[in-house]
């Protein structure tokens, strides 16, 4: 069968990492990849279409463009596409429009929470879509009661880069035998992240005397960037807490660190946490539902009052034990093995089946 993944960019965040490992392991498989970025490239379109079997860029540089839609439609046309896979709300009305009389199946998966028009609009043209695919759970939920049709939703959680995996239990290098509890947290700053209330947490823990160590990967807001040197330097943590920027081999950097930290106020999964998971790094996240749901209520990590650095500081606080980091590295490792790309793209490949069968009841074959 022959599936064509749009999005409007590829560059460098969760759900585009997310469609590159799609298109690797659907590679040589019963599902055909092809590629179509509706927009600008972006850093990760060559390797992209690399894994693709075939690519388009359309070039979209307005927020709404009929000669891509016209290319789109007979592209699906001539390569004879058989379902379309959206990741956004403008490549989602693009295809809409595009697939009019061809009888191409249309799925699209929603990663965010769109606000304003863009919810209206994405309402309106994924009730038209064939299946709507939730990224978690409590996801789906959030959807419905946001007025997306429940009965064409689904829910097929995210998965990780493939190079994230590790065999054996996180081995904690960089503690050694100093006592040192080295931190991390990868995400784009900005305020639903909330960095601020790690920064403070370990600014606690420092005046108890304990050797803590952040560093903060990736960029955002120059503003709340600022905002968090502010923090820090108030604090006096500038030895302790660092601003790394974008890094690109994230894999690589995790292996530097004792555990992992995120304080979002909102997640629709939770991407870097299961990264730092797969390679048995021990968890420490905020106790909102996407990420509750992630580590099975707080049995294969630990949970902290969303916005309170106290909690955040009593969490981080336990993981100074080696014995027991080492015991959640063990059960990291095992809850991340339900969230690989094998189990996310045979899920995929299964509603892709059920929508082009012909005795499909429910989305689950019969015949």
């Amino acid at each position: 069968m022959r599936v064509l993944f749009m999005d409007d960019s590829l560059d460098v965040g969760g759900k585009e990492r997310l469609l590159v490992t799609l298109l690797g392991q659907f590679k040589g498989s019963r599902v055909d990849a092809c590629l179509c970025i509706l927009g600008k490239p972006g850093r990760l379109a060559d390797r992209a279409a690399a894994l693709a079997s075939d690519s388009i860029l359309l070039g979209r540089k307005a927020s709404f463009s009929m000669p891509a839609v016209k290319r789109l439609h007979r592209y699906i046309e001539d390569k004879k596409i058989e379902i379309v896979h959206c990741n956004g709300v403008v490549d989602a009305f693009h295809a809409y429009l595009a697939s009019k009389a061809t009888g191409v199946k249309l799925v699209a998966t929603v990663h965010g929470h769109e606000t304003g028009w863009h919810l209206a609009v994405h309402k309106w043209v994924l009730a038209r879509f064939d299946r709507i695919v939730a990224v978690s759970e409590s996801h789906r939920m959030d959807l419905e009661r946001s007025g997306y049709p429940a009965r064409r939703m689904v829910s097929v959680p995210n998965s990780y880069d493939a190079s994230f995996e590790r065999p054996e239990p996180y081995s904690m290098p960089g503690l050694g035998n100093t006592g040192r509890l080295a931190l991390v947290c990868v995400g784009r700053l900005d305020m639903l992240k909330d960095q601020k209330t790690l920064v403070r947490a370990v600014g606690i823990l420092v005046s108890e005397g304990l050797d803590v160590t952040l560093d903060l990967v990736g960029d955002g807001h120059p503003r709340f960037r600022d905002s968090l040197v502010k923090i820090i330097n108030e604090t006096r943590l500038e030895d302790r807490v660092r601003i790394l920027g974008t890094i690109d081999d994230v894999p690589g950097l995790l292996k530097n660190y004792d555990a992992f930290a995120l304080a979002s106020l909102s997640e629709t999964f939770g991407i870097a946490a299961a990264e730092a998971m797969a390679v048995g790094l021990p968890v420490v996240l905020s106790d909102i539902p996407a990420l509750r749901e992630l580590i099975g209520n707080g049995q294969y990590g630990l949970l902290f009052d969303p916005g309170s650095p106290e909690s955040a500081a009593g969490c981080l606080r336990r993981l100074m034990d080696r014995g027991f980091r080492h015991e959640m590295s063990v059960k990291a490792l095992s809850r991340a093995a339900e969230y690989s790309p094998e189990v996310m793209t045979a899920k995929l490949s299964d509603l892709y089946m059920g929508l082009l069968c012909n005795d499909c009841r429910d989305g689950k074959c019969q015949g």
